[in-house]
């Protein structure tokens, strides 16, 4: 009988030990291991291709995705912040500047006329005859990064978002009347 009890206080003891191991081992590891590289992996090809255009194997410190106003945004932050300032970019590779205006275009193929659709979900084929026409007419060959559909009084607008630095906005309507800029 004293084998028995002697038996079941060593399993007690090796069982308390056992329980501070996993809750030290516990307390150092909290957070899911997803290191910069790992998360990388799973940003859209675009901006993959972006990252590794515009810098190379920088070394990643952090990697942020966020919605803005309805528009994936990514953030690409660098070890080097000297030489790697903040990289933030659309989800189709674009880049982006801090006020999310376009700065870059993502790259695409130059035999390409009106392409793009908005993060929205509103596509070229989407546009009304008259808005078409008028963004053909006023932007041939342009890159469209995004369409938004606004209701401005009783007028229906399409902002576009050109992915040209030297007219980055239009504003149509629907009838395809191309307004100088939103009411304020």
């Amino acid at each position: 009988m004293k084998s028995g009890w002697i038996v079941l206080l060593l399993l007690v003891g090796c069982t308390s030990r056992h329980d501070d191991v996993i809750a030290t081992y516990q307390g150092v590891y909290h957070k899911p291991l997803m290191s910069p590289g790992g998360k990388f992996a799973t940003l859209p090809p675009g901006v993959q291709n972006t990252v590794r255009a515009q810098t190379g194997s920088a070394e990643i410190s952090q990697i942020v995705e966020e919605k803005i106003y309805g528009r994936e945004v990514y953030t690409v932050l660098f070890q080097n912040r000297d030489l790697f300032p903040p990289l933030i970019m659309a989800r189709d590779g674009s880049i982006l500047n801090p006020n999310l205006t376009y700065a870059m275009g993502a790259p695409g193929d130059p035999g390409e006329v009106l392409t793009g659709s908005g993060s929205s979900g509103i596509r070229l084929s989407d546009l009304p005859p008259g808005t078409l026409k008028a963004l053909q007419e006023r932007a041939p060959g342009a890159r469209v990064a995004s369409i938004e559909k606004q209701t401005w009084g009783e007028q229906t607008v399409y902002v576009i978002m050109l992915q040209d630095k030297d007219r980055p906005r239009m504003y149509i309507s629907s009838d395809g009347v191309v307004l100088k800029e939103a009411p304020k």
